[in-house]
């Protein structure tokens, strides 16, 4: 599947979390959409192949960030957890820039909004913040996609495409 030019979407960074706008919401979903189809007809390429996800979480094992972490995986990325203390250092501006020349992107659960922020300020990278806890408006969007009965089969739920979506928008 190949992507036209990435859209920055409100729900990117830490400093975009005003609500998407109708017209944002109805392209993230016509993108997740597309992301489906191409899986299901086996068209899905690995578009973040060579990229670099860090996951800065305490909690692993959650649903949440395993959700993300099959959704960049699915798209060829590869995904590091960190612990939280990783990213909360005495400098953060330096970790930061450190976290940002190795990753080409950071998502941040559970740590301080400041922190994310600052995070978000020296990495150079995108710097997502709770993708899947925060933003219950991405679970309302894959709720406007048609589970697919292979996708119930193999545990993968509508949620995955729209975080697709939102890393295809801001990573490819």
């Amino acid at each position: 599947m190949s992507s036209s030019a990435p859209t920055p979407f409100p729900f990117r960074s830490a400093a975009g979390r005003e609500a998407p706008s109708r017209a944002e919401r109805l392209a993230l979903i016509d993108s997740a959409r597309r992301l489906q189809l191409a899986s299901h007809a086996g068209l899905l390429d690995k578009p973040l192949r060579g990229k670099n996800l860090a996951l800065v979480t305490d909690t692993p094992e959650s649903p949440d960030t395993q959700a993300l972490r099959h959704a960049a995986v699915g798209l060829g990325a590869r995904v590091a957890m960190l612990r939280s203390s990783d990213a909360q250092t005495a400098d953060v501006a330096n970790t930061a820039r450190l976290l940002g020349r190795l990753y080409d992107a950071i998502h941040c659960e559970g740590l301080a909004a400041d922190v994310v922020r600052r995070i978000e300020m020296h990495a150079g990278v995108p710097v997502f913040d709770d993708l899947t806890h925060e933003h219950r408006a991405l679970r309302e969007l894959a709720q406007c996609l048609e589970p697919d009965p292979a996708d119930t089969a193999n545990g993968i739920d509508t949620l995955r495409y729209v975080l697709q979506a939102v890393l295809m928008n801001s990573l490819a």
